[in-house]
């Protein structure tokens, strides 16, 4: 009997360390998930805010509007002359 618990308390000690082990691997893959979303959600928000900042800005510029009420005179000379 007395071997027995000799034999036992070996594997007591082996598997409170790998319980230990497996805790702390836990920890660290929690910690390695909260950097990555962290990183994540900062690059996110850089690219929303530039995209914000670029849409903000007026896309029609002097040639395009020339081009567009030209593009609305000949639709209305084209308009009269066809009956």
């Amino acid at each position: 009997m007395a071997t027995r618990l000799r034999a036992v308390d070996p594997l007591r000690v082996v598997m409170a360390a790998l319980q230990d082990f497996v805790t702390r691997l836990v920890a660290a893959h929690a910690d390695a998930y909260q950097t990555g979303y962290q990183a994540a959600f900062a690059s996110y928000q850089d690219v929303s805010k530039r995209h914000i900042a670029k849409l903000k800005k007026p896309r029609i510029r002097l040639v395009s509007a020339v081009g567009i009420v030209g593009a609305a005179g000949v639709g209305l000379v084209i308009g009269r002359v066809v009956p």
